[in-house]
């Protein structure tokens, strides 16, 4: 069945093909007979206000065109302000933009504006179960493909915005060797369904991808509610073998990672330490970072 009602959340400070894509994909689907309507936010948290409004009585799909960060705005708007039940959310949908469009490459998205056009227009939709991370500093969110603390939680809160807009995934590569060089990660303590552990750092995977095509964990599945927890050693030389991991066969394959599944996570320090997900802030230890048991559809293009 094809979708001929879209309603699409822009985010036009993502990537640097933003303006010329968009267009791009709004012609293709208006030629394949739907209707678009576009809404351009206007800064953070005005995705999600703008994907609360939307059930699936009044449009056939949603579509966030941005990075990750904008993906993760609809999620929390569509799932958690939506005002359903009774009336259910429309499939998510997503034109990708950002620096590293994660859930995108994990959904094996095109990138041709008339192959993303025909995917949202009738492609398949497939089920996502996300996670939710609770913390004192800010209501609970929802993130679709992970979570962290230790180096990569210290990376996210470093990089600056406007460093991010004018470098890409350069601004992590250069505060990630600032954190490198600074060393010093603390001992988190980590509750795993119940049993404690200690880690330098921690990578909840929801899905296989991390920081783009970058595997993290090859058993961690979107579509099945659960996580593949990784715990890392903070010593220099374990940074080093586990970004080496990570680029060749997967981060829980390293030497010195521990793999554990689970579907509920309290980090109980040290306090303040900054937790991330999807890329993005989300707020400071203690947190709780539990594993949905209700699913959202999303568009996929395998």
């Amino acid at each position: 069945m094809s979708r001929k009602r879209i309603f699409i959340i822009h985010n036009p400070t993502s990537g640097r093909r933003s303006a010329d894509l968009m267009g791009s994909v709004v012609r293709e689907l208006v030629s394949l007979g739907a209707r678009v309507d576009i809404r351009v936010t206007e800064g953070p948290g005005h995705a999600t206000e703008l994907a609360s409004k939307v059930t699936e009585d009044s449009q056939d799909c949603i579509v966030a065109a941005g990075g990750d960060g904008t993906v993760n705005e609809v999620l929390n708007g569509l799932v958690l302000l939506n005002p359903a039940p009774p009336l259910p959310a429309p499939p998510l949908g997503i034109i990708a933009l950002g620096t590293a469009n994660v859930l995108a490459i994990e959904l094996g998205l095109p990138k041709s504006a008339a192959a993303i056009a025909r995917i949202l227009f009738e492609g398949p939709s497939r089920p996502l179960y996300p996670g939710l991370i609770s913390c004192d500093t800010q209501p609970p969110r929802l993130f679709a493909q992970m979570a962290g603390v230790g180096l990569d939680a210290r990376i996210v809160a470093g990089v600056s915005g406007a460093l991010k807009r004018a470098l890409g995934k350069g601004a992590y590569a250069i505060e990630t060797l600032y954190q490198w060089l600074r060393g010093g990660l603390p001992s988190y303590q980590i509750d795993i369904d119940g049993v404690t552990y200690q880690a330098a750092s921690m990578v909840v995977a929801n899905g296989r991808h991390y920081g783009g095509r970058f595997v993290a964990s090859p058993d961690a599945d979107i579509g099945a509610s659960g996580f593949e927890i990784l715990l890392l050693g903070g010593s220099r030389l374990n940074m080093l073998s586990n970004t080496a991991a990570l680029m060749t066969t997967g981060l829980s394959g390293a030497r010195g990672v521990r793999v554990h599944k689970g579907m509920k996570i309290n980090i109980s320090g040290p306090s303040g330490e900054p937790v991330q997900a999807d890329g993005d802030l989300m707020g400071r230890l203690p947190v709780i970072i539990e594993a949905s048991s209700q699913p959202i559809m999303v568009i996929a293009g395998n």
